[in-house]
Parts: C-alpha cells; sequence; structure tokens
C-alpha cells in the first residue's frame, strides 16, 4: 500500500508540472486556429474577388473580339472615315 500511495504521489507531481504547459500549449493552439480561420476568410474573400474579376475579363475579351469582327468587315474607306472623326484617333 505505501509503495502505491508513493507512486500516486509521484504520478500527481508530474502531472503538476506537467499541467501549465498543456494549458499553455491548449492557448496556443486555440490562439493558432483562430489566425488560421481569420486567414481562410481572407482567403476566400480574395478567391471571390478573383473569380469576379477573371468573369469581367472574360466578358471584356468576348466583347473585343466581337468588336474586332465587325470592324474587319467595314471596307477600309469607311474606317478612315470612322478614325477621323474621333479626336486622337488614328487615321487623321
Amino acid at each position: 500500500m505505501f509503495n502505491a500511495g508513493k507512486k500516486r504521489e509521484e504520478a500527481l507531481g508530474l502531472l503538476a508540472k506537467w499541467l501549465p504547459a498543456a494549458e499553455s500549449f491548449s492557448k496556443a493552439v486555440k490562439k493558432n486556429e483562430a489566425a488560421i480561420k481569420a486567414l481562410e476568410s481572407q482567403l476566400d474573400q480574395k478567391n471571390e474577388k478573383l473569380s469576379s474579376t477573371v468573369s469581367e475579363l472574360l466578358v471584356l475579351e468576348q466583347t473585343a473580339r466581337q468588336q474586332k469582327k465587325l470592324l474587319d468587315k467595314l471596307p477600309p474607306e469607311i474606317l478612315r472615315e470612322l478614325r477621323s472623326q474621333i479626336p486622337g484617333g488614328r487615321g487623321r
């Protein structure tokens, strides 16, 4: 019995030494988890913005291609006339 009591006291002593470090570690993990969640949220917002910007760019590219096709169908003399009417336009 005496040996069991001594072992119990030793175990409690070791736990008492270990507990502050474990609590400190647990707090650090929680703090890091909060920081990670905040960073993930920022990343999600930036990804949404990037996706929106890419979508806008794709629409602009498609519009530019359509406009170029239309301009390519116009006779050169009409293009020159149109460009001469635009301030700062080419073909003056």
